[in-house]
């Protein structure tokens, strides 16, 4: 469940060409996002996409996430975001890039958070801050600490494997 403070955009182009829908956006805002959100179960039924009801290309001039916090969660590994801040220019969605695992492609990006926590299995990473774009990506105070203690991480793990704790005051 996500909410947000506030939702705007605004369109070039919205239509219908037959039974398939145009549009064209020159900006999606939104404000305030605050929510948990889940990764689909896992099936073993491979589903294909279905984009028939969309005339290509798709354009989205620009998207705009401000102020937000959230929470994306897949196979019990929540990875949280505070106060992010995430801008993307130019998203096209085509005949060619639907045929990949994320269906657009874009052009600059920027994202940018004051706090990210991640949870996997054996570590907890978190990174004090964090700033993205599309040519580099800085963190600041970034930590992988284990989540048990070396006893109980050997009684865990099927093979042997190391344990580690990695601390960096900055990461480029």
């Amino acid at each position: 469940r996500l909410n947000a403070s506030q939702v705007s955009f605004v369109l070039n182009r919205w239509a219908f060409l037959g039974e398939k829908m145009n549009l064209d956006v020159r900006n999606i805002n939104v404000d305030g996002m605050k929510g948990k959100f889940a990764a689909a179960a896992k099936s073993n039924v491979k589903k294909k996409q279905d984009y028939s009801g969309i005339a290509f290309p798709l354009n989205l001039q620009q998207v705009n996430i401000r102020n937000s916090d959230i929470v994306y969660s897949k196979g019990g590994q929540p990875l949280a975001l505070k106060n992010l801040n995430a801008s993307f220019a130019h998203l096209v969605m085509d005949a060619e890039s639907v045929k990949n695992g994320i269906p657009f492609r874009t052009g600059s990006y920027q994202l940018n958070s004051s706090d990210f926590q991640y949870q996997t299995k054996y570590y907890n990473l978190s990174i004090g801050s964090i700033n993205v774009n599309q040519d580099e990506m800085n963190l600041k105070t970034f930590r992988m600490k284990p989540r048990y203690s070396r006893s109980q991480f050997i009684r865990q793990i099927p093979v042997e494997q190391d344990l580690y704790t990695i601390s960096a005051n900055s990461v480029t």
